[in-house]
């Protein structure tokens, strides 16, 4: 009996441990425990996951960079001791079926975590590449658009530089024909005295 009662306090100490050496993230024991500049601790491994998406802390929502994070030695060992004591007791003392039951639910609870996970990272994702889309199909409208201005403006350009071309050179043309009608005239009244005389 009282190796059940000592039995049944050390699960009782150990859960409440498990409390306090549990990733937030992943709901097992601490692995290589990772402290945080704002003080919150996660495993390393999930804490760096959890940076590819996105760089706050998943609890308070403060950035943090992968260079701040510490890992601390005493508390490693400590969640490792307490890890070691759990497997023990798992798998060496039928009686402890608190635990069992605890890490079972652990279990659940991690692996339904990590399903939410995905299927929210995929979500996102989706989003993402759906906004991405839908900005590059408005990017290309516009560029399209401003192409087509662009277009409209040089051909009216060119159109009003060619009337003007042609305007210019009718002016000429007109100039050059009153010029060489006029020395026509000039030519012919030249002439017609020197006529009048030789018949005199």
């Amino acid at each position: 009996m009282s190796v059940l009662r000592k039995s049944d306090s050390l699960i009782e100490y150990l859960n409440e441990m498990k409390k306090i050496y549990e990733c937030p993230l992943c709901f097992d024991t601490l692995q290589k425990p990772s402290i945080l500049p704002c003080s919150h601790i996660y495993c390393n491994s999930c804490i760096r996951r959890s940076a590819r998406f996105s760089k706050l802390c998943p609890l308070c929502r403060k950035p943090f960079v992968i260079r701040d994070l510490i890992i601390s030695p005493k508390i490693s060992k400590i969640s490792d001791s307490v890890s070691k004591i759990r497997d023990f007791l798992e798998n060496e003392n039928p009686q402890c079926e608190d635990l069992n039951h605890l890490l079972n639910e652990n279990r659940k609870r991690r692996m339904e975590f990590q399903v939410n996970e995905i299927e929210k990272r995929r979500n996102t994702q989706k989003m993402k590449n759906e906004k991405e889309k839908e900005k590059e199909n408005k990017n290309e409208k516009e560029n399209e658009k401003e192409k087509k201005d662009n277009k409209q403006k040089e051909n009216k350009k060119e159109k009003e530089k060619n009337e003007k071309k042609t305007k210019q050179e009718k002016e000429k043309n007109q100039s050059v024909l009153k010029e060489k009608n006029s020395t026509n005239l000039k030519t012919k009244t030249h002439k017609s005295p020197l006529k009048t005389r030789q018949k005199n």
